[in-house]
């Protein structure tokens, strides 16, 4: 835990200096100006007193240990400082010091040299290159920024308010952040920014203040990460303690170069595995500082929605519609009054107004003291139908709120639906102001429909985390295949039996060392079938000739088992030829691709798409981490793009959705319980029919061994079923990805 590091007792100012336009001024300045009521220890070794404080000429000369130690020195006597520190009993401390251009060898070596005195010292160590941090609630300001004197918080006296919190990497994002959200009402718990990160790092904040408790939500403000496997650990504590992240992500996200082995691997972008999580884990991305700033007031504000069903109660009918459309673009609903609201509704709106969704109050509501206004808002929040209410009214004139507020501020202290204002006009100060007092709030229009989509997919999220948590908590019970077992199955190419141990429906296959076995295979199992050359050194059959598809009889496999072998020949002489994979031709159905992928900072994905050309030109995929419950796969199914044509689009027949969720489930439990073994796995195409799948061509990696599928030689016949095996017609997939 960092209590001591927040909230330290006493704190030395390292080379404090009078002269306040310098760091080594400022940061002492802002302590004694914040109203720090520790002891303060400058450390200076020309001067008696400084800023009117007593100074002593160096850290082994300080009267008692502190707990925390400010450091702004050059760069090349930064490390001597810190052990000087640790000698002295100063466990934690906060480095200014930048040493050298971003990205610098210089910039590199002051943060390795950093780091090696934390692991030999036990210090917890901020920085460098930061611009520290501001315990707000203890008065704590360890830091050089003028901006948190800028705006004084307003006090919120209604609605949900928890305090935020903002850990950022960089120092000005992470102060600028905190001043909007402070002008804006919001009250701010903990503000931390972490710098180049050669010890403490934004994460074992974002721990800290979860495990703290009390805490609303955490803004993060990151360019990259150290482990994105702790992050997934930490996101899922926030899931555990109801403490919403909102994540500000820039820059690059992978942490070197991705071998694009298989398609799955090959589809992966830059922020994949960060969106994957951010879902798995009901994180909120935001994609600036607009966004940033919505998500954290809405939710340290207003409730989770119970649902996506927005009412709009307008005073203008252009405005009403406006907001439909903006907020409708972001895929919420607007359900039409039944005959029991609408009956309701008339008793309260005027007559020159209009009742549906968008609801026109018309100007008159807003008269007098907003009886009317409140009087709708709780007709229409009591319908059991609408999750939200958006009301769209001008907050130009002076005092509005404030006239309107005996009516408005009971019925916000009351709901437990989210309200949010839109003003169409400039909203004057005062009113926002009397608004933020009563624990409300107004939004632009974009904003507004930002926010809403965040409290329902947050809602969302809510209601359905224990399902995922015990889905992620299940890899911890018995495995189906033991690790010593994966691990053969892996060495001895019997990568279909692993397959199918995980549910993995494959078609009758058998691996052949001869033309004769492949005769025998092929009686065996019934024409049509395929040939695919088995060979470690050949992992995209295609590109090498090394298949032939639709095989219809003895005559024809003779001559296409001759064929392959001397395309293979002459396309990859290197490669060594294991045996040939004779397999049923199965009937055609809808493609789908399914694949895991190793993230380097996120570990196992897995991944389903729409096969043919809708991966291949679209990129129509979603992406989750493992394990994946039946019904989290069914959702990812669900979220593609071209999810129509599985429901049967245009007379095509729907094909077995849940029969597909479960071999995701499958796919995604064999890397889950086998992380050290799997390194890629591509199930492409998986043929989707009316009550079953098949997938009918696999590639699996072993983690660390890039080698291709290595099915098992055999002796004689060996044909295996798959669990659900279509009726087999006379025709057949001709396409392999």
């Amino acid at each position: 835990m960092l209590e001591t590091f927040l909230n330290p007792r006493s704190i030395a100012v390292i080379g404090a200096s009078q002269d306040v336009s310098k760091i080594r001024g400022r940061m002492l300045r802002i302590l004694i100006e914040s109203g720090y009521d520790g002891v303060l220890l400058p450390v200076n070794p020309s001067h008696a007193t400084v800023q009117g404080l007593p100074a002593y000429p160096s850290i082994s000369a300080l009267p008692q240990r502190a707990d925390m130690a400010l450091i702004a020195t050059p760069a090349e006597a930064v490390c001597d400082v810190l052990r000087e520190c640790a000698g002295a009993g100063i466990m934690n401390a906060v480095v200014f010091t930048a040493g050298a251009a971003h990205g610098t060898e210089a910039e590199r070596q002051l943060v390795s040299r950093m780091s090696a005195v934390a692991l030999e010292t036990g210090m917890r160590v901020l920085g460098p290159n930061c611009e520290g941090f501001f315990n707000v609630r203890d008065n704590v300001a360890g830091n050089f920024s003028p901006s948190i004197h800028l705006a004084a918080p307003l006090h919120i006296q209604g609605g949900l308010q928890r305090p935020i919190s903002i850990v950022s990497q960089s120092g000005a994002v992470g102060f600028g952040l905190f001043t909007q959200l402070k002008q804006q009402g919001l009250i701010c718990r903990h503000l931390v920014t972490t710098g180049n990160e050669a010890d403490l790092e934004c994460l074992d904040f974002v721990e800290h203040i979860v495990r703290e408790g009390g805490s609303g939500p955490i803004l993060l403000f990151v360019e990259g990460l150290k482990d994105g496997q702790r992050f997934a650990r930490v996101a899922k504590l926030a899931a555990d303690h109801e403490v919403p992240l909102v994540f500000c992500k820039v820059g690059n996200s992978i942490a070197g170069a991705r071998a694009a082995a298989s398609h799955t691997a090959h589809l992966t972008g830059a922020m994949t595995a960060y969106e994957a999580t951010f879902r798995r884990y009901g994180v909120v991305s935001a994609l600036d500082s607009d966004q940033a700033l919505t998500a954290t007031r809405v939710l340290a504000c207003l409730s989770p929605a119970r649902g996506n069903r927005v009412a709009v109660l307008s005073t203008s009918g252009g405005t009403g519609v406006w907001l439909a459309d903006a907020c409708s673009a972001m895929g919420l609903e607007f359900p039409v009054p039944d005959e029991a609201l609408h009956a309701r509704l008339a008793k309260v709106i005027p007559a020159i107004g209009g009742i549906a969704n968008p609801v026109d109050m018309s100007a008159s509501v807003i008269e007098g003291q907003g009886e009317v206004l409140a009087e709708a808002l709780r007709v229409m929040t009591e319908a059991n139908y609408m999750d939200a209410v958006v009301i769209a009214m001008s907050l130009a004139a002076k005092d509005r709120i404030k006239q309107m507020q005996p009516a408005l501020e009971p019925f916000l202290a009351s709901t437990s639906l989210p309200v949010i204002i839109h003003s169409q006009a400039y909203a004057t100060q005062d009113n926002l102001d009397a608004l933020s007092r009563m624990g409300g709030l107004a939004l632009g229009m974009r904003d507004t429909a930002f926010a809403l989509k965040t409290l329902s997919d947050y809602g969302a999220f809510r209601r359905t985390w224990s399902s995922q948590k015990a889905c992620i908590e299940s890899v911890a019970s018995a495995p189906l295949v033991s690790e010593q077992a994966c691990r053969e199955m892996l060495d001895q190419g019997k990568q279909a039996q692993l397959l199918r141990a995980y549910g993995i429906a494959l078609p009758p296959e058998a691996v052949v060392a001869s033309k004769k076995e492949a005769l025998l295979a092929a009686h065996g199992m019934g024409y049509p079938v395929a040939l695919k050359i088995v060979s470690a050194q050949v992992q995209h059959k295609t590109e090498v000739g090394g298949l032939a598809l639709d095989v219809r009889s003895d005559e024809d496999l003779e001559s296409a088992y001759e064929q392959v072998l001397t395309n293979v020949a002459r396309a990859a002489p290197q490669a060594r030829i294991e045996g040939m994979q004779i397999q049923k031709m199965m009937p055609p159905g809808l493609e789908m691709v399914l694949g895991i992928t190793r993230d380097p900072d996120f570990g196992h994905l897995l991944m389903v798409g729409l096969g043919g050309v809708f991966v291949e030109l679209l990129r129509d995929v979603a992406f989750s981490p493992v394990p994946v419950s039946p019904d989290q796969a069914e959702d990812l199914i669900r979220s593609l793009k071209g999810f129509s044509l599985l429901e049967g689009w245009r007379g095509g027949e729907p094909g077995d959705v849940r029969a597909l969720a479960l071999l995701a489930s499958g796919l995604a439990r064999l890397a889950a319980e086998h992380p050290d073994a799997i390194e890629e796995i591509d199930l492409n195409p998986v043929l989707v029919y009316a009550s079953s799948v098949c997938a009918v061509d696999y590639l699996v990696i072993p983690h660390r061994n890039a080698l291709a599928v290595r099915p098992e030689p055999v002796e004689g016949l060996k044909q295996i079923q798959p669990e659900r095996t279509p009726d087999l017609i006379d025709c057949s997939s001709k396409k392999e990805h």
